[in-house]
């Protein structure tokens, strides 16, 4: 995660977004007494809300804990993909 404070971001916003984007960089934009704001990609925050609404579910999240639990445990098997 990059840390820049408010009067770079300004002179360099451009190269920075473009990190942002392009290298799927997180920046933390410091700004003088006020709160930090951060930066991240399209991507990367639909990706965050994808896990949220996915999290979201008690029951939901049982089922991705356990399956997740036992890929670890080497009891996931692997299958070719249906072609419509």
């Amino acid at each position: 995660m990059k840390v820049i404070n408010y009067t770079a971001f300004r002179a360099k916003m451009k190269d920075t977004l473009d990190s942002v984007t392009k290298d799927g960089e997180t920046v933390m934009v410091n700004r003088n007494e006020k709160e930090t704001a951060v930066i991240i990609s399209l991507d990367e925050y639909n990706g965050l809300m994808e896990t949220l609404h996915l999290m979201k579910s008690p029951a939901n999240k049982a089922r991705l804990d356990a399956a997740i639990a036992r890929d670890k445990k080497g009891l996931s098997e692997k299958h070719a993909l249906i072609e419509p």
